[in-house]
C-alpha cells in the first residue's frame, strides 16, 4: 500500500501531475486528500524531486530494453521507434 508516510517533502501525499481513467478512477480522486495535483514542471524538478529520501518512482512502460530505455508510449510497435526515455528523476541524488 503507497501511504507517502516516509517521504520528507510532502508527507502522506501522493504527488502527481497528469492521471487518466475511469470515471471509477476520477470518482476516487475527487476530494481525495492523499493526492496532490502539482504542474509537472514542479514534479519531475530534480530540485525538489531530489529533497525525498529514498525517492521512488512510478510510471507506466510498455517495454524496457536490456540497457534500461523505456518506451512509455502504447502506440509504438517497438521499443526502438526512437521514441524511448529515460526517466530522469529515478538517477537524481539525494541532497542529504
Amino acid at each position: 500500500m503507497i501511504t507517502g508516510r516516509h517521504k520528507t517533502l510532502h508527507p502522506g501525499k501522493i504527488v502527481t501531475s497528469f492521471c487518466i481513467g475511469s470515471h471509477r478512477l476520477y470518482e476516487f480522486l475527487h476530494d481525495n486528500a492523499l493526492f496532490e495535483f502539482r504542474p509537472i514542471e514542479y514534479v519531475a524538478d530534480p530540485e525538489v524531486v531530489a529533497r525525498n529520501y529514498k525517492m521512488a518512482s512510478l510510471t507506466q512502460a510498455f517495454a524496457i530494453d536490456l540497457t534500461g530505455a523505456v518506451c512509455a508510449d502504447p502506440r509504438l510497435p517497438r521499443i526502438d521507434d526512437r521514441r524511448r526515455q529515460r526517466v530522469p528523476h529515478q538517477t537524481v541524488p539525494s541532497r542529504r
